[in-house]
C-alpha cells in the first residue's frame, strides 16, 4: 500500500485493513526492521517507501489475475468508460507475464464473461481531464470557460471564471470536477464535457484539508445536494415495477417494505429533491409520491406538464 504514490495516515491503513492502529505501528516498526526504507511526510501526515527501493514481483492468484483483466479488457479495452484504456492496454502486458497455466486458466474464463454498461461521455474530455487532474496534484487554479445546459442555440457561453478544483468524480455517465467556484463564492459541482476552455494559470490554492466527496454529496440522491434540507421520501410503486425497485440498490438509506398485493413503499432520507423528483415521474403511473408534500406536489406539476402535450393527441385518439 505505502510503496505508491499516496500517502496513507495511520488511520487509513487501519480502517483499510480492518485493524487497530497499535497493529499498523507495529508492523511499521517491523518493515523498518526489515529494510524498508518507510518515512513519514510530516507535511502531508502520512507514510511512504523512499523511491529507489522495489519489493519483489507481484505473485498473482487466478482469481486476482482474472479480476485484473476481466475489468481491463472488457470495461478499459472496450473504452465503456472513459480514460480506462490505458489500463487495457497496462493490463495485457500482465496477461503475456503470466505463468502459462494461469494464463490458460484466465484464457478460459474471459470469453464467457462480459460487461454492458450505460453509454457515456467519452470523446472530448482528455485534455481537460489531463489539466483539471495536474491542477489538483499542484494545487493551482484553473482558467475556465464553461457551457452551460439548457442555453439558447446561438447564445454565447457564460465568460472566464476561476476555479479551485478538489476532486474528480466519475457520476453515472460523465466526469465531473468538484471545486470552489469564485464566480460564484461556493462549491460547486461541473461537467468536464461542458468546458470550452481550462487551462492552469500561477495561482496557487489550498484546498480544504476536511474536504471528502462524501461529505460534499451527503444524502444527496445521486450528485445534487441541492439545499442540503434532509428530508423523508415515501415513495409507492405497484406490483408492475415493484420487484425491480426492490430488488435494486438506489441510496444508502433505502429501506423497503413489502405489501400483500405485490407493491411495496420505498423510504430515503435525501438531501434535495430534485434528483429524486425526476427519478419517481420515470416511473409514471406506477409510483406514487406519499410524502413530503413538496415533492409530491413537484412530481403532480411536472406529470401535468408533460401531459399537456399529449392532450391533444389524447383527445383525437377518443373522437
Amino acid at each position: 500500500m505505502i510503496q505508491g504514490d499516496r500517502r496513507w495516515r495511520p488511520a487509513a491503513i487501519a480502517e483499510y485493513l480492518g485493524v487497530g492502529e497499535r497493529t499498523v505501528y507495529r508492523d511499521l516498526k517491523r518493515l523498518k526492521e526489515g529494510g524498508v526504507p518507510v518515512a513519514f511526510d510530516e507535511k502531508i501526515g502520512g507514510y511512504y517507501i523512499r523511491r529507489g527501493f522495489f519489493l519483489p514481483p507481484i505473485d498473482l492468484t487466478a482469481e486476482e489475475a482474472c479480476a485484473l483483466l476481466l475489468l481491463a479488457e472488457r470495461v478499459g479495452g472496450a473504452d465503456q468508460l472513459p480514460l480506462t484504456r490505458p489500463a487495457g492496454s497496462a493490463l495485457e502486458k500482465l496477461k503475456g507475464g503470466l505463468p502459462e497455466s494461469l494464463r490458460d486458466a484466465v484464457n478460459e474464463i474471459l470469453p464467457r464473461v462480459s460487461f454492458h454498461l450505460a453509454a457515456s461521455e467519452s470523446e472530448g474530455i482528455e485534455d481537460a481531464w489531463s489539466t483539471v487532474s495536474r491542477a489538483i496534484a499542484e494545487q493551482r487554479s484553473l482558467r475556465c470557460r464553461y457551457e452551460p445546459s439548457g442555453r439558447p442555440n446561438g447564445a454565447e457561453p457564460a465568460g472566464f471564471f476561476l476555479l479551485d478544483p478538489y476532486h474528480l468524480y466519475w457520476g453515472q455517465r460523465a466526469w465531473y470536477v468538484i471545486g470552489k467556484h469564485h464566480g460564484r463564492g461556493e462549491a460547486r459541482t461541473l461537467r468536464l464535457g461542458r468546458f470550452t476552455h481550462v487551462e492552469m494559470t500561477d495561482a496557487g490554492f489550498d484546498a480544504p484539508e476536511d474536504f471528502t466527496l462524501d461529505g460534499y454529496l451527503g444524502q444527496a440522491w445521486r450528485m445534487i445536494p441541492g439545499d442540503r434540507v434532509r428530508r423523508r421520501v415515501v415513495l409507492r410503486f405497484d406490483a408492475t415495477v415493484a420487484e425491480t425497485v426492490a430488488d435494486t440498490f438506489w441510496h444508502r438509506s433505502q429501506e423497503v417494505e413489502e405489501h400483500d398485493d405485490g407493491s411495496i413503499t420505498a423510504r430515503f432520507e435525501i438531501d434535495g429533491l430534485d434528483e429524486i423528483g425526476w427519478w419517481a415521474l420515470g416511473y409514471g403511473p406506477h409510483c406514487e409520491v406519499i410524502e413530503p408534500a413538496e415533492l409530491r406536489t413537484q412530481v403532480a406539476g411536472l406529470a401535468q406538464a408533460a401531459a399537456r402535450h399529449y392532450a391533444d393527441d389524447a383527445g383525437g385518439a377518443g373522437s
